[in-house]
């Protein structure tokens, strides 16, 4: 490739130059293993130039649009999407890089330009993707994959885009939803976290194909106060996560608990009861507080099996006073059956458990583990960590600085690794 690249005429007309350059570069997206695989390399640019996009939230994208899809949980989803950008790394058509706060990837922008160039059938139709309305609303809509993203301002424009199949609105400045958003009959993906929403319309109901829907927390504290029982009557709901401050009512989980095609839920727990109704749902993004009268919590709850798969990718639990060891050894014991305990769980935040002794007498195993949280937890003597925990990469450790220089370890190979990541908090004690 290189030595077609030099043997290029620089005489040339520059457009036949980019033309001979896009199709060199075309063939490694010509030798991809299918379709799939193109239509996944070729929505990447529909970032900006030089963007680092997250790899989570390119695979949420994925699977928002559909090119992911048919798989039995959450999880699993996951893996095909790590998969496929593995495939896209190794054809040399998309960049990995690791930061401190997490995973990215990029589109160098000559193959970026020749994605745009693919999409536009080879330049004959230059705004395939796009269309703008006017300098105050721009408003890009793909085209290709229906998706659309909004800045600034928020016009009522969803009957003029019935075919909409993705919808993000997440960290838009918008406080409501319109009622016209029941035109978009094939929405099938609705993002509307950290934004101003706080009620959803009777309306959304009417979303027949939605399968997704995301509100991992509000601006400002922001949270659904209306219209949450709207959920459980979509018929298709297969991932719903409120993760971080809204959580259905019991009637409305133990409906979608009956209709056995929910694949993730996240939701902020404050009631044993609720936490109940979850034990038999997938748990994924799972936030508790204030459940004073819980004296521990089951494995059950925390990690849902699902062909022998746990789901959990986040759990913080805050202000649990009655809790002196967080999960019972003995129901984590027959619960695990040799399993890896808490195989997919990304980030533990444990917080202002004025008993918490220990979170568990016996060695849990966290194999991705990244984020690692312990605040006000004056008691907790002990992580019991398996010592497979000094190859996981953390993304931050972050402990109070007291807490820190109390705790105990049996191997402390396991301290000393943790410290490369230590983040210590101080605070000022009460009496």
């Amino acid at each position: 490739m290189l030595r077609s690249l030099v043997n290029l005429d620089v005489k040339a007309d520059p457009r036949d130059i980019e033309e001979s350059l896009f199709c060199t570069l075309k063939l490694s997206y010509d030798n991809l293993a299918d379709d799939n695989l193109r239509q996944c390399f070729l929505c990447c640019a529909q970032w900006p130039e030089d963007s680092f996009i997250r790899t989570v939230d390119l695979i949420e994208y994925w699977i928002g649009i559909g090119l992911i899809d048919d798989f039995r949980n959450i999880g699993e989803s996951f893996d095909k999407g790590y998969n496929l950008i593995g495939n896209l790394n190794a054809a040399c058509l998309l960049e990995l890089e690791s930061r401190s706060d997490d995973d990215y990837v990029k589109l160098h922008d000559v193959i970026r330009d020749m994605a745009l160039w693919i999409v536009s059938e080879y330049g004959k139709k230059k705004n395939k993707w796009s269309i703008c309305t006017n300098d105050d609303d721009d408003i890009s809509q793909y085209l290709v994959w229906k998706a659309v993203k909004c800045h600034n301002s928020f016009p009522n424009i969803f009957p003029h885009i019935p075919s909409l199949i993705y919808l993000n609105l997440s960290w838009e400045p918008i406080s409501d939803l319109s009622k016209e958003i029941r035109v978009i009959v094939n929405l099938r993906y609705l993002n509307i976290s950290y934004t101003y929403i706080s009620s959803l319309p009777s309306e959304l109901k009417e979303l027949k194909e939605l399968k997704y829907f995301i509100f991992r927390g509000g601006r400002m504290g922001t949270s659904i106060k209306d219209g949450l029982s709207t959920l459980s009557k979509l018929p298709n709901l297969q991932v719903l996560d409120l993760y971080e401050n809204n959580c259905l009512k019991a009637d409305d989980l133990s409906l979608l608990n009956r209709r056995r095609i929910l694949k993730a839920i996240g939701m902020h727990v404050t009631s044993v009861k609720t936490l109940g109704l979850l034990k038999d749902l997938p748990t994924w993004n799972i936030s508790m507080q204030g459940l004073h009268r819980m004296p521990l919590l089951r494995f059950c709850d925390l990690s849902y099996k699902h062909g022998g798969e746990g789901l959990m990718r986040t759990l913080e639990v805050e202000g649990c006073s009655a809790i002196k060891e967080l999960i019972d050894p003995a129901e984590m014991q027959q619960a695990s059956s040799g399993l890896s305990t808490f195989p997919r769980l990304q980030y533990l935040k444990i917080r202002q458990m004025p008993n918490l002794v220990s979170l568990c007498t016996c060695p849990l195993d966290f194999p991705v583990l990244s984020k690692l949280q312990l605040e006000l937890c004056p008691k907790l003597k002990k992580l019991p960590f398996k010592s497979s925990i000094v190859n996981n990469k953390f993304e931050h450790v972050t402990v109070d600085e007291d807490l820190w220089e109390s705790l105990e370890w049996e191997d402390t190979t396991i301290g000393s690794h943790l410290t490369k990541f230590l983040v210590t908090l101080g605070f000022m004690k009460i009496d």
